[in-house]
């Protein structure tokens, strides 16, 4: 039967052939059979060794690979062979003999290509597997996701484990790379571990993060109006990004998560009463709080006031209304009228114009949608058009400034007053029946007194002031007393001739403050805290303005001194100041009392500096030996560290207040350091998390040295603080540490290079920073700002942060050699400490010497850098300042504040507040007698 069926098929086969040439023989083309598919060819194959045992993980690239093709290395076939694509082939290894080896690819036609000796073989056991990065690196607790694992020495049959829980679906793609999917497991960071076969293993501490449901802690403010719209901050833990909010069962919108812990959304709107928050992270993970927010019924309006309370009868005079709870859509009715343009500006203040009324006063009511409403008794009165009488004193001279009065009846709130055809100054409406005002210049003779009320009534007084010529130019002739601290507040008397009534005063170019007339020779003032630039080595102008016109100077009038912080026969050292959000101003110091006892003190200032608690608190309280502290303030917190020796060992200690510094935490150990001196600093960030930096041994190195480190600490004042994280540095200097409102932190050291051993001169440090972006939660790779490598100096950096903006000052040797002629130098940055602009000079020439730099930045985003220079022939050290508006591309000319030359001012610190407020503190020895007492500018 099978031969028939063959010779069936052979007749069958001849048919079908023919049959086919005759259609072609009848017009059609011939169509070219197929020829056979081009050869592969082989380029690489990585890696190009592995062990003699085989089980390498090994990638071919070339062309023409076809499904199903097989490899040999060194005549052997390889495993796990695996087609890719038609350019990519993976496989394992099998075992072979130590030495070269051809690789040969073969495709299923038998057509092949080989690299000749293009795999070795290598005696001894393959390397352990290292793991190098896992993406991503968190998901849910319930496990499920497919992470990639990165690294080296992945074998063929590998296993992950993450944490003790193994992974599953384990798939190695090459020896640097394999997925998995994550088992079940606990929040919480957790090692990533891969085995190979051959039992070997490699893990990457913290490598995966599980992030459990988030939870929520409070909702603020806890309620607000039905219609929603109310912006609200969520606290809790957990939290990711993209994450959604839910209150009862509405969306809220414009969700931010800050971090882990706090977020901001817009309320949607709701029924009255109160609904639970729900958060649901983009896992599908979600957490939420039990009657958390409450949707609140509207209030009826609160009427409190109004400005002007007066106008004309003809009405169109605009008026604002104060008060609370104002809806969108209010109404206003003066006595029966009701207003016109009414705007509603905001729940506390509307703006409409007055209808017409007739004289006398009227009840003023608002009237929300909802109908509730408020009224004010008697709040506004309709006035006849203004009438003045009479005008004392009714002369004055051609260049004004003559202050008078006018008296008559219809004045109302807010009206102006003409001399003729020009507006006099200072118009302060008494009563309805008396006005006073400053006359303009004019020309001599008489002309008409026009009072003109807001609403535009006006009435005339025909010749009711003469204009005569005559001296009305002042002078100045002395101030006494002629100097007084920089922190200002000093009453002096200025004594000269031709002083008006409302002249003004300007020490140093700022104004003073409760200005008194006298008489026209005789002013006294309060002097002003010392303008930015103003140094005590140099007295300043007072000038004095008068009204009308006309102004007197005098040169080198006024000598701005530093002012007492604390004066006593201890000496003092290392003195750190900060601004709170209150705009208290805090100073700390070490002080060394003639027995050697030491202790870390405190003062705050409540007026800008300008005084000081009465008597010093000691923050340390024992007798052990503590040094070097540092002060940051955020809102009405305030954190001190400090380097304190305890049974022999140093720590990190600190102390902390909640109420601006009017109380504080007894001084406690923060962090045991061992035998290391941890020279700490910190910073709080805006939600009141605090970041301390401070010097730790990282080790032994391959030279054999104890090498110092830098690490961070984070927690809030009066909780636990995480285990130290190292973040950089080898053989590091003190560290200075930035922190603004948005998380993030900068830290700044300097540090020495390590290769072949530490360089233990004045040359060879570099200046290095790191930033966290989650307020010390997780850091970036520290980076090297100066790169000067080992034949130049930069140390002792000090670093200031605000937003996006961020100055790094440190002192710089930029000479090789033996030769020390330290510098100032900074560099800004407008990412918030990623990058680093090219560094300026602040202070100058290399001589004399430079050094120590401190730096702030102040509320108008100005930044200040002051430093100790060798003044005298290098004989003992001024303080110096300067300022930069451009984030570090160009500085002031620095200015000399301590000024004097019997002793040394060392150790500056510098603080910003509000505005373009900066304090200045420092160490000073006055009398040159080694007994330090600390000032403030």
């Amino acid at each position: 039967m099978r031969t028939t069926f063959a010779i069936a098929a052979g007749i069958l086969a001849g048919v079908l052939s023919l049959g086919c040439r005759d259609r072609r023989s009848r017009g059609g083309a011939e169509t070219p059979p197929p020829g056979p598919p081009p050869a592969p060819t082989l380029t690489s194959i990585a890696p190009v060794s592995g062990p003699t045992a085989g089980g390498t993980s090994v990638t071919l690239a070339g062309t023409g690979f076809q499904s199903g093709a097989t490899i040999a290395i060194g005549g052997s076939a390889a495993t796990s062979v695996v087609v890719v694509s038609a350019t990519s082939i993976t496989a394992a290894t099998p075992s072979g003999s130590a030495g070269p080896a051809n690789v040969t690819v073969t495709n299923p036609d038998s057509q092949s290509a080989t690299i000749a000796n293009g795999f070795t073989y290598t005696s001894g056991a393959a390397p352990a597997p290292t793991v190098t990065a896992v993406s991503p690196a968190s998901g849910p607790v319930a496990g499920g996701t497919l992470i990639t694992v990165s690294g080296t020495g992945f074998q063929t049959g590998a296993a992950v484990s993450i944490g003790f829980n193994p992974a599953t679906s384990v798939t190695v793609l090459s020896a640097g790379t394999l997925t998995c999917v994550t088992p079940p497991g606990s929040a919480g960071a957790t090692f990533v571990m891969v085995v190979n076969p051959d039992s070997q293993a490699g893990s990457l501490s913290n490598g995966f993060t599980y992030l459990g449901p988030p939870t929520i802690s409070s909702v603020t403010p806890a309620s607000g109006p039905p219609a929603g719209g109310q912006t609200v901050t969520i606290a809790g833990a957990g939290f990711q990004p993209g994450a959604t909010v839910l209150f009862g069962g509405n969306a809220a919108t414009s969700v931010t998560v800050a971090s882990t812990t706090s977020l901001a959304c817009v309320t949607p709107a709701g029924a009255v009463g109160t609904v639970a928050v729900r958060v649901t992270n983009p896992d599908g993970q979600w957490g939420s709080l039990a009657a958390a927010y409450s949707y609140l019924a509207p209030a009826p309006p609160t009427l409190s006031s109004l400005a002007p309370t007066s106008g004309p009868t003809a009405g169109g005079q605009s008026v604002t209304l104060t008060g609370s709870d104002f809806l969108g859509g209010a109404a206003v009715t003066f006595g029966p009228n009701p207003a016109t343009g009414v705007v509603v500006l905001s729940s506390t203040q509307i703006t409409c114009v007055t209808p017409v009324g007739v004289a006398g006063s009227v009840n003023v009511t608002v009237a929300n949608p909802d109908l509730q409403s408020s009224t004010l008794t008697s709040a506004y009165t309709y006035s006849a058009a203004p009438a003045p009488a009479a005008v004392s004193p009714s002369s004055g001279d051609t260049a004004g400034g003559t202050p008078v009065t006018v008296t008559g009846t219809g004045f109302g709130t807010g009206a102006t007053v003409l001399f003729g055809t020009s507006l006099a100054g200072s118009v302060v409406v008494l009563s309805p029946t008396a006005l006073t005002c400053v006359t303009p210049s004019g020309t001599t003779g008489a002309v008409n007194v026009t009072v003109t009320n807001p609403g535009g009534a006006s009435g005339t007084l025909t010749n009711g002031f003469t204009y005569t010529s005559g001296g009305s130019t002042p002078s100045v002739t002395a101030v006494s007393p002629g100097s007084g601290p920089s922190s200002g507040g000093t009453l002096v008397t200025i004594t000269g001739s031709n002083f008006q009534t409302g002249a003004a005063v300007t020490v140093g170019g700022a104004a003073a403050t409760s200005v008194t007339f006298v008489n026209s020779s005789t002013l006294t003032a309060v002097t002003p805290r010392a303008p930015s630039g103003s140094g005590a080595t140099a007295a300043v102008p007072v000038t004095v303005t008068n009204p009308g016109a006309g102004s007197a100077t005098l040169a080198s009038a006024f000598l701005f001194l530093p002012g007492a912080v604390e004066s006593v026969s201890d000496t003092a050292s290392h003195p750190d100041v900060a601004v709170d959000g209150s705009g208290r101003v805090h100073v700390v110091w070490r002080r060394t009392a003639s027995g050697g006892a030491t202790d870390i003190l405190h003062v705050r200032s409540t007026d800008g500096g300008r005084t000081w608690s009465a008597t010093p608190l000691g923050l340390e309280g024992s007798s052990n030996v503590v040094s070097r502290p540092r002060v940051a303030a955020r809102g009405n917190t305030v954190l001190a560290v400090w380097n304190e020796t305890i049974s022999g060992a140093f720590h990190v200690a600190h102390a902390y207040s909640t109420d601006g510094g009017a109380t504080w935490s007894s001084g406690a150990s923060l962090l045991n350091n061992g035998g290391v001196l941890p020279d700490p600093d910190a910073g709080l960030d805006g939600n009141g998390n605090a970041v301390v930096a401070f010097t730790v041994y990282g080790g032994i190195a391959p030279q054999g040295g104890s090498y110092v480190r830098i690490a961070t600490i984070h927690g809030t004042p009066g909780s636990a603080f995480t285990s130290p994280v190292q973040i950089g540095g080898a053989m590091a200097g003190p560290p200075s540490v930035a922190a603004d409102g948005n998380g993030i932190v900068v830290v700044a050291w300097d540090n020495f290079p390590v290769s072949g051993g530490p360089v233990m001169s004045n040359q060879g440090r570099d200046v290095w920073t790191n930033r966290s972006t989650d307020g010390g939660g997780t850091w970036g790779t520290a980076q090297n700002v100066t790169n000067t490598g080992t034949t130049l100096d930069s140390n002792a950096p000090a670093v200031a942060l605000s937003g996006s903006a961020a100055v790094l000052a440190w002192e710089s040797n930029p000479t090789s050699g033996a030769s020390v002629t330290y510098t100032v130098y900074a560099a800004g940055s407008t990412d918030g400490g990623a990058t680093w602009n090219a560094a300026a000079n602040v202070s100058g020439s290399t001589s004399p010497i430079k050094d120590n730099p401190a730096v702030a930045v102040d509320g108008s985003g100005s930044f200040t850098v002051a430093w100790e220079e060798f003044v005298g022939g290098g004989s003992f050290e001024e303080v110096l300042s300067s300022r930069t508006t451009d984030v570090a591309q160009t500085f002031s000319t620095p200015v000399n504040l301590s000024g004097t030359a019997s002793g040394p001012s060392i150790r500056p610190a510098v603080a910003g507040g509000a505005g373009t407020f900066t304090i200045h503190v420092w160490a000073e020895d006055p009398t040159n007698s080694g007994t330090f007492d600390v000032v403030s500018y």
